[in-house]
């Protein structure tokens, strides 16, 4: 009989965690932010996002020149001058609970770079890169799609736009990197990590539980 209970709360616990990890792929697809950059003025450095999910905030900041009107298709973009490694544009976010990123779109646009032919760009979400693409010669125009990071948790994030051979002096000079139409897309959880790992934890103290209790048995036999 202890056997059978313990082979139970084992499968219980089993199905539990697929549950937990499952669930984001199994809740729905949402956008977290967007920002088209029609609803910032031309010539600001910062602004809020066009639309953002529920409880979520979202800033876009560049270091210099800001907001320019590109004219049709594409009407207000967000605009770097100068950029390299350490000067860039980024969005900023705030997400009341733990999310699962799906992925990050835009429309990146860039003209030529003295001297550089091609160069790379980075995307860069908090600490970990989602991907890299190299600008080509010359007027560079193009949509792009990056997988995103996976789980992250509630509170602060940094998204941000990096050359990295670019440091020190080193930068574009007044070459562009234009960024429009920046969406964040994520699954928001069925069940919430934190409380699926609440009721693992519960689980794994019923078999310790049991486990104790059979050994007890077994001395008193």
């Amino acid at each position: 009989m202890m056997r059978f209970k313990n082979s139970f709360v084992a499968a219980v616990a089993v199905a539990l965690a697929a549950v937990v990890v499952s669930s984001a792929q199994a809740g729905t697809i949402t956008d977290v932010f967007r920002f088209s950059f029609d609803n910032i003025s031309v010539g600001a450095l910062t602004g809020p996002a066009s639309s953002v999910a529920p409880g979520v905030s979202a800033t876009w900041t560049t270091p210099n020149y800001g907001v320019e009107n590109f004219g049709a298709p594409y009407g207000n973009v967000g605009i770097v001058r100068f950029f390299s490694a350490t000067t860039y544009q980024s969005i900023a976010f705030t997400t009341p609970q733990a999310l699962y990123i799906d992925s990050l779109s835009f429309f990146y646009g860039s003209n030529g770079v003295p001297g550089y032919p091609t160069f790379d760009v980075s995307v860069v979400f908090d600490n970990s890169s989602l991907g890299t693409f190299t600008a080509a010669p010359g007027n560079s125009t193009f949509d792009r799609t990056l997988s995103g990071p996976g789980w992250v948790a509630a509170g602060n994030h940094e998204i941000k736009w990096i050359v990295p051979a670019f440091t020190g002096s080193i930068n574009s000079n007044t070459a562009y990197m234009a960024l429009n139409d920046v969406v964040l897309t994520a699954a928001v959880p069925e069940i919430d990590p934190a409380t699926g790992g609440s009721a693992l934890s519960l689980v794994a103290g019923m078999l310790a539980m049991i486990e104790q209790r059979r050994r007890r048995a077994m001395l008193v036999a």
